[in-house]
């Protein structure tokens, strides 16, 4: 079937914005194509990396059991010990807020910016916070007081501070102070 013709204004019409409309939709599947494309092309480039990390980590695997097995051949022939397959150990990273040491350096710098005023851990990580510019959620704020107490209790060994009983009654919290301005 060829086109019709046009008898009327109407026709022409309808038959410019029937043209306009498969043009538009045309133009926007075209542009869907190549935005899927695109996405393809990136997603390949992932796989890619992906496998290139598979395999490194593959070697890594292998490079590990043949120290074990060297180990074991060494425990062997050198002691006269059987070695038993090892149970894997987890490790779990830490949560390291600041730079080897840059932790402990910001509670110092900060009880000594309190001149002798105690501090609870909270307060401790709030003011490293906005004095390091982390901002820090407050699951990463938990971590860090957590951090806070545990690099507190370091330092009380260490005889450099001195833990304070709360004077407000206010559960079991305690503040810290440097030792320097204990009497």
């Amino acid at each position: 079937m060829g086109r019709l013709p046009i008898a009327s204004g109407g026709f022409a019409m309808a038959h410019s914005m029937g043209v306009q409309g498969l043009r538009y939709k045309w133009a926007r599947l075209a542009g869907e194509a190549k935005q899927i494309t695109k996405a393809n092309q990136r997603l390949a480039a992932k796989v890619a990396s992906l496998n290139e990390h598979i395999q490194a980590n593959e070697s890594r695997i292998a490079e590990i059991t043949a120290q074990i097995t060297l180990l074991a051949e060494a425990a062997r022939d050198g002691f006269g010990v059987a070695m038993q397959a090892p149970d894997p150990r987890q490790t779990i990273p830490k949560h390291h807020f600041t730079a080897w040491g840059g932790l402990q350096r910001a509670i110092l710098d900060e009880l000594r910016r309190a001149n002798g005023i105690p501090r609870t851990t909270r307060q401790l990580a709030d003011a490293i916070d906005a004095s390091h510019g982390m901002r820090l959620t407050c699951d990463q704020m938990t971590q860090l007081s957590t951090s806070i107490r545990y690099r507190m209790r370091h330092l009380r060994a260490k005889d450099l501070v001195a833990r304070v009983e709360s004077q407000h009654g206010i559960g079991n919290a305690s503040s810290w102070v440097l030792k320097v301005f204990v009497e």
